[in-house]
């Protein structure tokens, strides 16, 4: 169900995108990764971001939170758990 609900509002992000509008795009994104964070959809929704964050108003960029960051710890976060699966 999360990765479902994520891919949702990943979607939804990058129908905002086609659309021109960015700053919805980022919000959208924003929960995506506040809501679902451990999802493949916000691995992908993280890179998309980082694409996008330039065009957006200083005003959006400086209340978004430290995408670099949080896809730093989520990498961080898969790689432990990796780490603690048994080989098959």
């Amino acid at each position: 169900i999360d990765e479902s609900d994520a891919a949702k509002l990943l979607a939804n992000a990058r129908w905002y995108i086609v659309r021109g509008d960015h700053i919805s795009a980022e919000l959208t994104i924003r929960r995506l990764v506040r809501l679902h964070p451990q999802t493949v959809a916000a691995r992908e929704a993280l890179d998309l971001v980082l694409r996008i964050l330039p065009r957006l108003p200083q005003r959006v960029r400086d209340a978004a939170p430290d995408y670099e960051a949080i896809r730093a710890g989520v990498d961080a976060a898969r790689a432990a758990k990796a780490a603690e699966e048994p080989a098959s």
